[in-house]
C-alpha cells in the first residue's frame, strides 16, 4: 500500500477509530498528528503509540500467524506428502507401468501380422483349434 502524502497527516478525535488511523498511518511511516477536545484521550492515544499492546492490536492478535502455524502448514505438508509419495510415487508409476505393459502386450500380435490373407487366417484356425480343445477338455468326465 502506498500512501502519498507532503506532510503530516492531522487525525481529529483521539478515541478507538482515531487513535486506529492513526496508528495505521504510523505503521506506513506517515508522520501523524492528533487532535483531540479531551486532554486524556490525546495524552492516552500518545502514550499509547509505540506499546507492544499496540503492535499486538495492529497486528489482529496475531490470529493470521497462529492459523497459518496451526492449519495451514501441517495441511500444506501432508499435502505435498500425499503429492509427492503417494499420487506420483504410487499412483502414476502404478498407470504409467499399466500402460507400458499393454503397448508390449499389443506388440505381440502386431509382430505376427505380415500382411497376408494366409497367415490371418492361419492364426485363425489356430484359434478355433484351441478353443474347441479347451471345450472338449472340460465337457469330457
Amino acid at each position: 500500500m502506498t500512501i502519498a502524502t507532503k506532510g503530516p497527516v492531522r487525525v481529529v478525535g483521539a478515541g478507538l477509530l482515531g487513535a486506529s488511523v492513526g496508528l495505521a498511518l504510523v505503521r506506513e511511516g506517515v508522520e501523524v498528528q492528533l487532535s483531540d477536545p479531551s486532554r486524556t484521550a490525546l495524552a492516552l492515544a500518545r502514550e499509547e503509540a509505540g506499546s507492544p499492546l499496540a503492535a499486538f492490536l495492529l497486528n489482529g492478535w496475531y490470529l493470521d500467524t497462529l492459523y497459518r502455524l496451526l492449519l495451514i502448514r501441517p495441511f500444506a505438508w501432508l499435502a505435498r506428502i500425499l503429492w509427492k509419495g503417494v499420487d506420483e510415487a504410487g499412483i502414476d508409476a502404478t498407470l504409467d507401468g499399466l500402460a507400458r505393459f499393454t503397448a508390449r502386450l499389443g506388440q505381440l500380435p502386431a509382430a505376427w501380422s505380415s500382411g497376408r490373407v494366409a497367415t490371418s487366417l492361419f492364426a485363425l484356425a489356430a484359434g478355433v483349434c484351441v478353443v474347441l480343445a479347451y471345450l472338449v477338455w472340460v465337457t469330457l468326465p
